[in-house]
C-alpha cells in the first residue's frame, strides 16, 4: 500500500498505462470466448465446403459447378431456429439477381451476395479454383486478421472509455475538493494517477458506468483527506 501512496504522490505521468493493463485485461475473456466460438463453427464450415467445393471461376463466372443449386443451413450458435443462416450456391441462372430473403450467404453464377437485415453486400468472384485446402487456408488466416483486428479495436475502446472516465472523475473529485475546502492539498498529477488506478480496477471488476463514475470521486477526496499529495 506504501508503494501504491509514494507512486501516486511523487510519479511520473498520469497513470494511463494502468487503464492499458485493464483493457488488455478486460479483452482477454473476450477473445477467449470468440476463440470458442470459431472452434465450435469451423467445423461446420469445413463440411459446407465439403458439399460446395471445389468451385472454378473463368470470366468473372462460375463455370464449375454449372446448372446447381444448393441450400445448406449454417448453425452460428445454439440450437435456436434464430441462430441459422442460410447458405446458397444457386449456378442456374447467367446472371444473377439481389436476393428476396432477409438473411443468408448466396454464391451466385457471377457474384456473391452476402444478406443481413436491409443491409446486402456483393462481392464480384476472382479468377481460379478454389478447393477445400484453399478455402480451409483462407478460413484460417481470415479469422487470424479479424481477431488481431478485434483485438485492437476492444483494447483502444476500454482505453478511450477509461481515459474520459478519469477525466470526468478527476473533475468531479477536484470540485468535490473545493467544496469541502480542502483543495490547498490538490496536486492534479496526482489526483490522475490515482483516478487511473481506480478507473482501472473499476474496468475489471465494478463495471457500471455511473456507479463507477460516483464512487471513483468519492474514494479520492477520501484519499486526499487522508493523504496530503502536495507533499
Amino acid at each position: 500500500m506504501d508503494k501504491i501512496v509514494n507512486y501516486i504522490k511523487r510519479g511520473r505521468g498520469f497513470g494511463f498505462i494502468f487503464l492499458l493493463a485493464a483493457a488488455v485485461l478486460k479483452t482477454i475473456p473476450i477473445m477467449m470466448d470468440l476463440k470458442v466460438a470459431y472452434t465450435d463453427l469451423q467445423p461446420k464450415m469445413m463440411l459446407i465446403a465439403n458439399d460446395f467445393l471445389p468451385i472454378k471461376v473463368e470470366n468473372g463466372k462460375i463455370v464449375e459447378p454449372s446448372n446447381t443449386y444448393k441450400n445448406v443451413k449454417l448453425q452460428l450458435g445454439s440450437n435456436d431456429k434464430s441462430d441459422v443462416l442460410p447458405v446458397v450456391l444457386d449456378t442456374r441462372e447467367e446472371t444473377s439477381v439481389v436476393p428476396n430473403e432477409k438473411e443468408g450467404l448466396f454464391i451466385m453464377t457471377d457474384m456473391i451476395y452476402f444478406v443481413m437485415g436491409n443491409r446486402i453486400q456483393k462481392y464480384k468472384l476472382k479468377d481460379g479454383v478454389v478447393d477445400n485446402n484453399k478455402f480451409e487456408k483462407a478460413l484460417e488466416t481470415t479469422s487470424g486478421l479479424v481477431s488481431l483486428f478485434t483485438v485492437i479495436f476492444l483494447v483502444t475502446i476500454f482505453s478511450v472509455n477509461g481515459i474520459i472516465k478519469v477525466l470526468l472523475a478527476s473533475l468531479i473529485g477536484v470540485f468535490a475538493l473545493r467544496v469541502m475546502k480542502k483543495d490547498n492539498i490538490f496536486g492534479y498529477r496526482a489526483l490522475t494517477r490515482l483516478s487511473s488506478i481506480l478507473v482501472a480496477l473499476s474496468m475489471l471488476g465494478l463495471d457500471h458506468y455511473i456507479v463507477s463514475l460516483f464512487l471513483i470521486p468519492i474514494i479520492i477526496v477520501w484519499f486526499l483527506y487522508k493523504e496530503d499529495l502536495s507533499k
